[in-house]
């Protein structure tokens, strides 16, 4: 009779359980932000394709003006050097002409995940039009550029991330006392006008609604995130329990099992796809919040009238790139290793335990059960 007690009472348990971890979602409350961002600190970025951003520099003394692409991936601005060899770049930095130049004979190389750029670091005055940023800035000189997708009218990158070994153009303005906070944050559209970089003071009632994530990598803004749910059904975890917010990068890449579960059951195809089909919007979730991507977001129309995905399989670390990051407005806090997001939705979120206990309460049934099992055949050999 305890025998089937245990068998019914396990598969009551079981049934909940799979249920949790499949529709988890389901047991958190969430409510959206309704709130436009407003602040007078604001930098116009030039959108390239609906997958580049960049910003203009002015540089040296006298003023060279130059297009840089916004990088949340990596740590250093480097500028293209009149000398650079295999550059497409047409506007290239000339140090020679700036009054202001010193130059470090410090060799160092930049990776990307796909390319890389080879120089010599050096200092010069660096402003950014219509702000009060006017400062001096360490920075990359390169002299080698290998496979590195850029506009023809761009003239390097600006890396942002959280690395404390170097200063971002925000922090050093914020030192010389030329704005009020290092905090920068992005806003990213589709329109070819629009997005913005947003720095120095921001409003506090924006920084209250604001959700804030702890960084868990000390290069990287990357943080803990849960899982996916894809449309409003299937839910899978991540045994990569990172995911890094990269402004850099086109697509969304993510870790083989995920990937290939999604590719599977959702697409087969990457690069001729039917445009007709409807895709999945994918929701991430994170502690305290939750973003959806939909497929509008990821589905690029190429010029022979088919549609490709932009996800792929990632090489180590999710990265979440800039189909993430458009569906809300971005704020980075550099001091305290924190990254904002402001007009998302908020999650109360079950946390990591409780699927552990869930997940050892059913083995506890198991066990027991197994154990009932064992001792019924041996009482049953007994009696023969």
């Amino acid at each position: 009779m305890f025998g089937q007690y245990l068998i019914i009472v396990y598969s009551i348990f079981n049934v909940a359980t799979q249920n949790i971890a499949s529709n988890s979602f389901l047991l958190t409350k969430t409510y959206g932000q309704q709130n436009s961002i407003t602040i007078d600190e604001t930098i116009d970025l030039h959108n390239f394709y609906n997958e580049y951003y960049a910003l203009t520099l002015r540089i040296g003394t006298p003023l060279q003006t130059l297009q840089v692409l916004v990088d949340t991936g990596s740590s250093i601005l480097w500028l293209a050097n009149y000398t650079c060899d295999n550059c497409s770049i047409l506007n290239r930095y000339k140090p020679f002409k700036s009054q202001t130049y010193i130059d470090f004979n410090q060799t160092y190389t930049q990776k990307y995940g796909q390319g890389e750029c080879q120089g010599s670091f050096g200092q010069d005055l660096i402003s950014i039009s219509d702000t009060p940023i006017n400062t001096n800035l360490t920075f990359l000189l390169a002299n080698q550029v290998s496979d590195l997708f850029l506009q023809k009218t761009t003239s390097g990158i600006m890396g942002l991330s959280n690395w404390d070994q170097y200063n971002n153009i925000f922090e050093s303005a914020y030192s010389n006392n030329q704005i009020q906070s290092p905090l920068f944050g992005f806003q990213f559209l589709n329109s070819t006008q629009g997005s913005q970089l947003f720095y120095g003071q921001f409003n506090q009632s924006i920084l209250d609604q604001t959700i804030w994530l702890k960084t868990n990598m000390k290069k990287q803004w990357s943080t803990q995130i849960l899982g996916i749910q894809i449309n409003n059904d299937e839910y899978l975890y991540f045994e990569d329990h990172s995911s890094i917010f990269d402004s850099g990068t086109t697509c969304l890449l993510l870790e083989e099992k995920v990937y290939n579960h999604i590719y599977n059951n959702y697409f087969n195809c990457n690069l001729d796809c039917d445009c007709n089909n409807v895709y999945p919007n994918l929701t991430f979730f994170f502690q305290g919040a939750k973003v959806t991507v939909p497929e509008s977001a990821y589905k690029r129309y190429l010029q022979n009238g088919s549609c490709s995905m932009c996800i792929d399989q990632a090489k180590s670390t999710n990265i979440l790139g800039d189909p993430f990051m458009k569906q809300f407005i971005s704020i980075f806090n550099k001091e305290e290793q924190l990254i904002g997001l402001y007009q998302t939705q908020k999650t109360f979120n079950i946390k990591y335990w409780y699927f552990y206990s869930a997940l050892g309460i059913q083995i506890i049934f198991i066990c027991a059960l197994v154990y009932y099992q064992v001792q019924r055949k041996l009482f049953l050999l007994a009696g023969e």
